[in-house]
């Protein structure tokens, strides 16, 4: 009588599921670097944003008859006002005194009530006010006698950055 050896082709069940599983941790380890890279692009976007609506302020700048005037879209390269894709805002104050904004320190309450951490998708903090609006017009008229300096300011995604706020400061 012939004896008939069994060949076992393919792979077992074991086999199968440790590769299912080591997919899958490579996976959440490649979407964690993914996401904390795109974090890391809009809140660059958001420091970049800031820097131009600050240039933009002193370019504009024309202290015989206002302190500031309102930008508008052209006014900027891109061909629209700087806003942040995300539901944040990017905020400002003016200050009377000429130093006022180099004095006091950057916000880190970010949201309605003034109470509570810095959270992305929130209103402006208390005595700071949008500085762009949707149609493509910045907030920015100061009476000369009354505002004298003023603070530009958004909120960054990643909380690990210190600080998670930017800020810029007008020249003056």
């Amino acid at each position: 009588m012939k004896q008939v050896k069994l060949h076992n082709k393919g792979f077992t069940l074991v086999e199968l599921l440790v590769v299912v599983a080591i997919i899958a941790i490579l996976s959440v380890i490649g979407i964690t670097l993914f996401s904390s890279a795109q974090q890391n692009a809009r809140d660059a976007r958001r420091k970049s944003d800031i820097d131009a609506i600050a240039k933009a302020l002193e370019i504009k700048r024309q202290p015989s008859i206002v302190y500031y005037v309102s930008l508008l879209n052209t006014d900027f390269s891109s061909g629209a006002i700087p806003t942040d894709t995300t539901t944040a805002q990017y905020c400002i104050k003016v200050y009377t005194a000429e130093n006022g904004a180099r004095t006091e320190t950057n916000p880190t309450v970010w949201n309605a009530d003034g109470n509570g951490a810095a959270v992305v998708g929130t209103v402006c903090p208390s005595s700071y006010r949008k500085a762009t609006t949707d149609n493509g017009f910045l907030t920015t008229y100061f009476p000369v006698d009354t505002e004298k300096s003023w603070k530009v300011c958004a909120i960054l995604e990643n909380t690990n950055a210190s600080p998670n706020v930017y800020c810029k400061n007008s020249a003056q």
